[in-house]
C-alpha cells in the first residue's frame, strides 16, 4: 500500500475528517500512521516556504506504507499558487502516493474561502479580494498572494487542479463534500472492513460543525470593527502575519503565542474576536448564512466549474446514472 495524501481543498469538511475520521482509522488499525508528528511539523514549515527538502523527502519515503497525511495547505488557498504547490507535492511525495482531493460546490466554496480569510484577519471587501486577471496582475506586487490576501479568480479551475495531479500520481481520488457522509471513497484508498467504515460514517455524521463560517451578522460586525480600527490608522492582525514574517527570515521560528500573553498580563484567558463571533454571536443569535454580493464575478471558468462539479456529484451519488467525463478516480 502506498502513502495516502489528502491535500484539501480547505473548507470541504477537512477539519471534521482530520479531528474525527482519520484518527479513528488509525485507532482501528486500518492505517499504520496518521500525520506523524515529526514529519507533519517539518512538512508544514516546508510548504509554507514552498521549498522542497531532500532530508524530509527521504523521511517521507521511509514512512510505513499506508500512512495518511492530511494538510489542506498542500493544495494552496490561492489558485495563482496551485501550480507551485503541485510542484512542491510532486517533489515531496512518491509517484505511487494516493492523492485525495475533496471539493465543494464552486459558489459556496468561494464564499467560504473569502469568509475564512476575513476570519483570519484579512478584512477586505469581496471586490478587493476576488480579482480578475488584469487586476490581479497589477495587485500581486503590492499584496501577499501566498497568504491569500488576494485571490486570482480567473485561475480558479477545478478541472485544471485535478488534471495537474492526475498527470503525475497514479491514483487521484476526487470526492464532493456531499459524498463524504457515506465514506465509500475510503475503499479507493485502502482496504477497510465495513464495520470500521460504518464507525467512520457515524463519527462524521454526528460531529458538530467545525470552523463554521461567520454568519451574515458576524461579517457585518467584523467590518464595523475594522472601520473603527481604520479611523485610528490601524487594521486587524492577519493570523498569517507571524508565519509569513518568520518564513522570510532566517529559518522558520514560531513567535510567542498571544493567547499566553493575554493570560499572563490579564490573569484570565481573553477570548479572541473570532471566538466571540463563532461561539457567542453565531450560537445565540439566529444564524443567517452570508452570501457573496451578486455583482462579484466568479471567474472565467465559473460555468465550467459548475458543470464539472455537477458531473462529479452525479458520479459519486448516483454512479450508475452518471454521464460525461469521469471526474472521480484515476
Amino acid at each position: 500500500m502506498s502513502l495516502i495524501v489528502h491535500i484539501g481543498l480547505g473548507k470541504t469538511a477537512t477539519t471534521t475528517l482530520q479531528k474525527h475520521v482519520f484518527p479513528l482509522l488509525r485507532s482501528e488499525g486500518v492505517i499504520p500512521s496518521y500525520n506523524p508528528r515529526a514529519v507533519r511539523s517539518k512538512l508544514a514549515d516546508a510548504v509554507l516556504r514552498l521549498s522542497p527538502d531532500d532530508d524530509l523527502q527521504a523521511e517521507i519515503a521511509c514512512l510505513p506504507s499506508g500512512t495518511l497525511i492530511s494538510m489542506e495547505q498542500l493544495s494552496g488557498w490561492n489558485p495563482a499558487t496551485w501550480t507551485e504547490h503541485y510542484e512542491f507535492n510532486r517533489a515531496m511525495f512518491p509517484r505511487d502516493s494516493r492523492i485525495l482531493i475533496t471539493l465543494r460546490d464552486p459558489e459556496s466554496y468561494l464564499s467560504s474561502v473569502y469568509q475564512q480569510m476575513v476570519q483570519q484577519g484579512n478584512v477586505v471587501k469581496p471586490r478587493d479580494f476576488f480579482l480578475d486577471a488584469k487586476r490581479y496582475e497589477a495587485a500581486k506586487y503590492f499584496a501577499r498572494e501566498y497568504p491569500c490576501e488576494i485571490y486570482a479568480i480567473d485561475e480558479f479551475s477545478l478541472q485544471r487542479l485535478v488534471e495537474m495531479y492526475r498527470s503525475s500520481f497514479e491514483t487521484v481520488v476526487v470526492v464532493p463534500i456531499e459524498a463524504l457522509a457515506d465514506m465509500e471513497f475510503l475503499h479507493e484508498l485502502f482496504a477497510i472492513p465495513n464495520m470500521v467504515k460504518e464507525k467512520a460514517k457515524g463519527v462524521f455524521n454526528s460531529a458538530s460543525v467545525q470552523n463554521r463560517s461567520y454568519s451574515r451578522l458576524a461579517m457585518r460586525l467584523t467590518f464595523g470593527r475594522e472601520r473603527i480600527f481604520n479611523v485610528f490608522g490601524a487594521r486587524s492582525l492577519n493570523s498569517f502575519d507571524d508565519m509569513f514574517l518568520a518564513a522570510v527570515g532566517c529559518g522558520y521560528v514560531r513567535l510567542p503565542n498571544r493567547s499566553k500573553w493575554r493570560k499572563r498580563v490579564l490573569g484570565v484567558p481573553f477570548p479572541t474576536w473570532r471566538y466571540i463571533m463563532q461561539f457567542v454571536v453565531d450560537r445565540i443569535i439566529d444564524y443567517q448564512k452570508y452570501r457573496l454580493p451578486v455583482e462579484i464575478g466568479l471567474g472565467v471558468h465559473h460555468q465550467e466549474n459548475k458543470a464539472y462539479y455537477e458531473v462529479l456529484k452525479r458520479e459519486r451519488l448516483h454512479p450508475f446514472s452518471a454521464d460525461g467525463a469521469s471526474c472521480g478516480v484515476k
